[in-house]
């Protein structure tokens, strides 16, 4: 996002008053604090939602008038939650119903409404090629788009492009999305739990499988966060120590190994 290619070993400021930034695969898309969605890096299938295909070395603001309260980039795809009434706005790769319109369209370089949402949203998630989003009463989460790993948490592995799927949770405070698995916090029980894609462990349920196609609870009374990475996930607990999950080959579990672990373990500060 700082005009060049050259790669950095220390952090570069990108130009501009930010209060998110979502990191996708190829790409980046930053909340500014006027409401407004700017994004950079690769701009296949249209993710940088500028109605352009191309790349761009620096920030371009997408096509639209609105502002928004939340964005996230993932796969291929990008998406946004409205500020003026709460839904959601998606652009980029939409092939497996990513765009929440009924449709399958390959490229789509401006943003849609996911008309298949009907609720008032807090916060969105974008995976490899699915979307949660989260309402904003309630703590229903809604999802659309691929489901080969269950990763929409319906106890299936339909893809959902032309109907919403409602996972069987509520009073959710957060959720979080990984390449092709979901985590979700419910600060009411102090609980983790996670769904979707477990080849690597990053469900935490110490199996290590093709797809956990339902939520899976890591415990109660001993959670106060998650995050999800590509591959892995990861969990604050309420003592204050923080443990990963998943796929450690590149030592991201922190535990001072580099191999896949299928349930929780703490890192090593």
């Amino acid at each position: 996002g700082d005009g060049t290619t050259t790669d950095r070993y220390i952090p570069t400021q990108v130009a501009g008053a930010w209060i998110k930034i979502s990191v996708g695969l190829q790409h980046v898309c930053g909340l500014k604090t006027n409401g407004t969605i700017w994004c950079w890096g690769v701009g296949t299938n249209g993710r940088l939602g500028n109605g352009a295909t191309s790349n761009s070395l620096v920030p371009v603001q997408i096509s639209s008038a609105n502002t928004y309260i939340d964005v996230s980039a993932g796969g291929g795809t990008s998406c946004a939650v409205r500020s003026s009434d709460g839904k959601v706005e998606c652009w980029g790769r939409g092939n497996t119903g990513e765009m929440g319109n009924s449709t399958v369209t390959l490229d789509n370089t401006t943003p849609v409404v996911a008309s298949l949402a009907t609720g008032t949203y807090a916060k969105v998630v974008v995976g490899g090629n699915f979307v949660g989003a989260l309402t904003n009463s309630g703590g229903a989460i809604h999802c659309w788009g691929g489901n080969a790993n269950g990763q929409l948490g319906v106890g299936n592995t339909t893809d959902y492009w032309n109907t919403l799927a409602t996972v069987s949770v509520s009073s959710i405070d957060k959720i979080e999305a990984g390449n092709s698995h979901m985590c979700a916090y419910k600060s009411a029980t102090m609980e983790v739990l996670c769904w979707g894609g477990d080849t690597y462990g990053q469900i935490g349920n110490g199996v290590g499988t093709t797809a956990v196609t339902s939520p899976f609870s890591l415990g109660t009374s001993q959670w106060a966060d998650v995050w999800a990475g590509y591959n892995h996930s990861c969990g604050l607990r309420t003592n204050g120590t923080t443990s990963c999950w998943g796929n450690g080959a590149n030592n991201q579990l922190g535990d001072g190994g580099a191999i896949n672990q299928q349930s929780p373990v703490q890192i090593n500060p």
